[in-house]
């Protein structure tokens, strides 16, 4: 057993037994008050474990829910790092957990949105058939039930990305339209733009399988630039909304130098790589467009990483606009898909130049 898979198992026995730093509270519809660790619901009973007498070990008590009439949860820091480190393996670590506390799912400060997302994830991870049809159930149902707006988002963004791994275009596209359509967190946001620059990365792809000599075509042309816009906006808008949290940032420049890869743009392609490494130091995505610049021919204009001044940290609050933020160009400007590569470039490196302020950590957890 290695040394996370101990501390797992430690944290594990800490959920399981008394925890007295963990003070919640159950109060019954008769007016008692019971302090202890709620640790879930079977069926109709409630479990409360309380230690009487601290040199014994704990007992786990059952109230039935009719006798409930409300329920305090404290914070518990142990609970916390379990679900920072639980990986796919550790089953059934939080199956067990999440059946236990998704009744419970509606109380405020409850821990079950916590565990619910967390599975979630780690069911996406697994990228089977089964876990994916899982994930989406359970994204679905945090969705509809979480107590609070940024669970309530994160549950959305695990929404958009198990539609994308089955592969169910329509509802995807449809639901991270809808999405964008009123306003709505940075994370979210994000998500939903990344949705739509992922599908229309697909479609740009396509047609290139379809046309390879669409540069002969007069009647192709049109499409190929409407199509290489709107993905290359649609990733780049991702990235530089103002607080797209890094993890979201991250993969939507790296779909953005796909882009330019896969349309031999040498230059933006560098510029792009750069950008993650700068920017993003010792990150998976900083190592890929490391492995990225390092493949390009060293005859390219400025070689080596450029001068640039780290972005500064924004004073506003976070739901204050920041000044001259991106606005996407295929939204406001229709005349894109008309517009040269040389323009595009041109507007590409204008839009990257701007500030990634914004270090809050994707509400649903990173994707690998």
């Amino acid at each position: 057993m290695n040394t996370k898979h101990q501390t797992l198992a430690i944290l594990l026995a800490i959920l399981t037994s008394f925890n007295e730093a963990c003070a919640d509270l159950l109060t019954l519809k008769d007016g008692q008050q019971r302090v202890g660790y709620i640790a879930g619901q079977i069926e109709n009973a409630l479990l409360l474990e309380v230690q009487p007498v601290p040199t014994l070990p704990s007992v786990q008590l059952r109230f039935p829910i009719a006798q409930v009439a409300s329920l305090k949860f404290e914070k518990n820091p142990a609970l916390t790092e379990l679900l920072r480190l639980a990986e796919a393996g550790d089953s059934p670590t939080l199956p067990a957990l999440w059946e236990r506390f998704k009744p419970l799912l509606k109380n405020p400060d409850s821990p079950s949105a916590a565990i619910g997302l967390r599975y979630g994830l780690l069911l996406l991870n697994t990228q089977s058939p089964s876990s994916l049809d899982a994930a989406l159930t359970l994204f679905s149902q945090l969705a509809a039930d979480s107590p609070t707006p940024a669970e309530r988002d994160a549950a959305l963004q695990g929404t958009l990305r198990a539609l994308l791994c089955l592969g169910r275009i329509l509802p995807a596209h449809t639901q991270a339209s809808e999405i964008l359509k009123k306003p709505t967190s940075a994370p979210l946001a994000s998500e939903a733009n990344l949705t739509l620059a992922t599908l229309a990365d697909s479609d740009f792809r396509n047609f290139l399988e379809k046309n390879p000599r669409w540069q002969e075509d007069p009647f192709a042309q049109p499409e190929y630039h409407t199509l290489y816009h709107k993905a290359l906006d649609l990733y780049l808008t991702a990235a530089l909304l103002p607080d797209a949290p890094p993890e979201l940032a991250q993969r939507a420049l790296l779909g953005a130098l796909g882009i330019h890869r896969l349309c031999k743009d040498l230059l933006s392609t560098a510029e792009i790589a750069r950008d993650l490494i700068v920017f993003f130091p010792g990150t998976t995505a900083s190592q890929t467009a490391t492995a990225v610049l390092q493949s390009l021919p060293t005859s390219l204009p400025n070689p080596d990483l450029p001068k640039m001044t780290p972005p500064r940290t924004s004073s506003k609050s976070p739901s204050e606009p920041i000044e001259n933020a991106p606005k996407s160009e295929y939204q406001n400007n229709t005349q894109n898909a008309k517009a040269t590569d040389s323009t595009a470039a041109s507007t590409t490196t204008h839009k990257r130049k701007r500030s990634r302020s914004g270090t809050q950590q994707d509400a649903a957890g990173p994707l690998p």
